[in-house]
């Protein structure tokens, strides 16, 4: 319920969904240290939602709010088939996979009384390539073509008007983004296990989903996720470990890129340019009686969108954590943002017509005590854990992080994140 100059809003939802999913897979072997996978995954989702927007002024009685009133219903079904051939040669390690896709998607606007219709059939392939170089380093090559799907506070297509002066609403027309991605790591272990990791990447993507702002002549604003033609990132990101003492261990991490995004479909000279990055320290540390201790830091600096930037911002964390009746029982107590510091203010600069600045900032700064009791044999907490390769489907996600790099907005209205990777 909203209070706004004298009257109530109420904007119940109501609605549903049923999903379903069917996935087949397929290995064998092939010599000392091939394989080849094959597989098939099917998802079918059907949804539909209807609000029932209601308005109560002053001393008058509550009555339905005609102009927010919608109903949308959308079906949606991805069919993916992929093979993968993976092997290794002494110090040389190969995987190459191709993905075809199909994917449909078919809604229906009761507002506008409007259909809105997607679909595409596309390849998406992949290749990872590894080479030993010496004992302690590695050198490793990856490429692949992504999709990164809408997902359902993109598209539902309701007005939010929790704050009249700045209206949001999802898009339903939304297409999913196609991305290219290319990354060269190389890692090197020295000294006294000492780490270092460091990595160039370039991403290219189509239909780029991101906010959009649209100011009024009133003063109002209303804004809503579109497809911008293009978006490219390439940077370089270096990570560290480095065991200081005994009891102190450190891990560095540093990501600079640069960011060029095309809104010009959208608006004729919507594009910006602009650096980014961010910068992130781990330290933990042994205490005395048992106790462990971990510091986390973080700081973004300022970061370009299509009609602006984001204003720099860092968060600090700080853990506790303390083992008892042989590691049977575990104590921690942390506490996240504990300046108050983490939030978002996104800097809308389209001189000479506009300026506004957005600030986002939500309950961020916390304590919490957990308490964990295990319950297992002798035998079992003796036990280690064994030791395993990275698999396909983590280097893949370590390329998607690169994403977020484009994803930068002030967070209002919905979630900006995507609904659905492609496998």
């Amino acid at each position: 319920m909203v209070m706004t100059n004298g009257f109530n809003q109420n904007n119940p939802v109501r609605g549903g969904n049923w999903n379903g999913t069917f996935q087949i897979d397929y290995t064998k072997p092939i010599g000392k240290n091939g394989r080849i996978d094959i597989g098939e995954r099917t998802y079918f989702i059907q949804f539909k939602s209807e609000n029932q927007p209601t308005i109560q002024y002053f001393n008058q009685d509550e009555q339905p709010e005609t102009i927010l009133k919608n109903k949308f219903r959308f079906t949606q079904q991805v069919h993916g088939l992929y093979a993968n051939y993976a092997n290794q040669w002494k110090k040389t390690g190969i995987q190459v996979g191709l993905r075809g896709e199909y994917f449909g998607y078919e809604g229906f606007v009761y507002q506008y009384n409007a259909g809105v219709n997607n679909g595409y059939f596309n390849l998406f392939p992949t290749l990872f390539v590894s080479q030993k170089i010496s004992t302690h380093e590695d050198l490793n090559f990856n490429y692949s073509r992504r999709v990164n799907r809408p997902n359902f506070f993109q598209l539902i297509p309701f007005i939010d008007v929790t704050n009249p002066l700045d209206t949001s609403m999802g898009n339903p027309g939304l297409k999913p983004e196609f991305i290219h991605a290319t990354e060269i790591t190389y890692s090197n272990q020295f000294g006294n296990q000492n780490t270092f990791m460091g990595s160039v990447y370039y991403q290219y993507t189509n239909n780029l989903i991101q906010r959009f702002r649209r100011f009024n002549p009133d003063g109002t604003t209303f804004s809503q996720n579109r497809n911008l033609a293009t978006g490219q990132t390439y940077g370089m990101e270096l990570t560290t470990k480095m065991n200081l003492l005994k009891w102190w261990d450190a891990t560095i991490n540093l990501n600079v890129f640069r960011n060029i995004i095309d809104g010009s479909n959208v608006e004729g000279n919507l594009g910006t340019r602009g650096f980014g990055g961010f910068a992130k320290l781990v330290t933990n540390a042994k205490l005395p009686s048992g106790w462990h201790a971990q510091l986390t830091g973080n700081y973004y600096p300022r970061a370009a969108v299509a009609q602006g930037s984001i204003a720099p911002y860092g968060n600090i964390d700080i853990a506790l954590k303390k083992s008892f009746m042989k590691n049977l029982v575990n104590l921690t107590v942390n506490a996240t943002d504990i300046f108050n510091t983490l939030q978002t203010e996104t800097q809308y600069n389209l001189y000479p017509f506009y300026n506004q600045n957005v600030l986002r900032k939500n309950l961020t700064r916390t304590i919490g005590i957990n308490l964990q009791i295990r319950f297992a044999s002798k035998s079992m907490r003796n036990a280690e854990a064994p030791k395993r390769m990275q698999t396909k489907k983590e280097k893949e996600k370590e390329s998607k992080n690169r994403d977020e790099n484009l994803k930068k907005d002030d967070g209002g209205g919905d979630d900006n994140s995507g609904g659905g990777n492609g496998r």
